[in-house]
């Protein structure tokens, strides 16, 4: 039998013991630099650190895909728009070689002696000065009917920025078909789970959260005002087990007065 001598006479190392004081306690929030509150941007500037709630996160993507979808409808109708001033370009330097035409003609008919034709020319001049003039006057109606659509799109842009029943537009339409499928998931997955689904919502709920930060033992964590505004809890033992850095921050009345307050805006939402 073949035995390997590889492992003779070298020590194994043992599990260096861990003191009870450096175990993790999952009361107190340990973060990492990363997630000071005074944070530095690329631009060298001192920002505080924003964490956002499902709810407020749902409505700031939304909004981002809103004002792209708006911006690429805008830059289509500007190259329409352009495609059609180039047509009729062409149109009326069409209109104006046939008039030159035309008048060549009744000079010829002048100086043949017909004396018909010196009226029958003036005619024509003025039906073909009468076309350019209708067709001016038409591209400037339909210039004026592209500056109302495009009024149109902007007070419905406005109207759909008012209302706050997001729903309305469903998310696959929102994010646009080109768009991968990581934007729908997290598009459906906000809708399913964001506890206030309007605007106003999420402002009234943003102030209650921060006035009940300012009357806590502590000064409460950006993380645990999101988590706050996230998940819906019925009391505050469910509360402190799913956020345990609460313990001693805040007593159970005054979460509990919390807890239900945001069930009420959840529910108005």
């Amino acid at each position: 039998m073949n035995v390997s001598t590889s492992a003779l006479g070298v020590r194994r190392r043992k599990v260096t013991t861990q003191n009870i004081d450096d175990e993790e306690n999952s009361a107190v929030l340990k973060l990492g630099p990363e997630f000071q509150l005074n944070q530095i941007t690329n631009d060298g500037e001192e920002q505080q650190l924003i964490a956002l709630n499902l709810s407020e996160a749902r409505l700031l993507i939304r909004a981002a895909l809103k004002e792209r979808k708006h911006n690429k409808n805008k830059n289509k109708t500007r190259k329409k728009g352009g495609n059609n001033n180039n047509s009729s370009s062409i149109s009326n330097s069409g209109n104006k070689n046939r008039l030159n035409g035309n008048h060549n003609t009744n000079v010829g008919d002048i100086n043949g002696g017909n004396g018909d034709s010196n009226i029958d020319g003036n005619n024509i001049s003025n039906n073909n000065d009468k076309d350019i003039n209708g067709d001016r006057q038409n591209k400037g109606n339909n210039d004026d009917n592209d500056d109302d659509n495009d009024d149109d799109d902007d007070d419905d842009d406005d109207e759909d920025d008012e209302d706050m029943k997001e729903d309305e537009i469903s998310n696959m339409e929102l994010a646009g078909p080109n768009s991968n499928e990581i934007v729908h998931k997290t598009l459906n997955f906000l809708t399913n789970f964001a506890r206030f689904k309007n605007r106003s919502s999420c402002e009234t709920v943003e102030k209650l959260l921060n006035d009940f930060s300012e009357h806590c033992n502590e000064p409460l964590h950006p993380f645990e005002l999101a988590q706050l505004g996230t998940l819906e809890c019925e009391d505050p033992e469910e509360a402190k087990s799913l956020i345990p850095s609460l313990q001693n921050k805040v007593s159970d009345v005054q979460l509990q007065t919390l807890l239900t307050e945001l069930r009420k805006y959840q529910t108005l939402s």
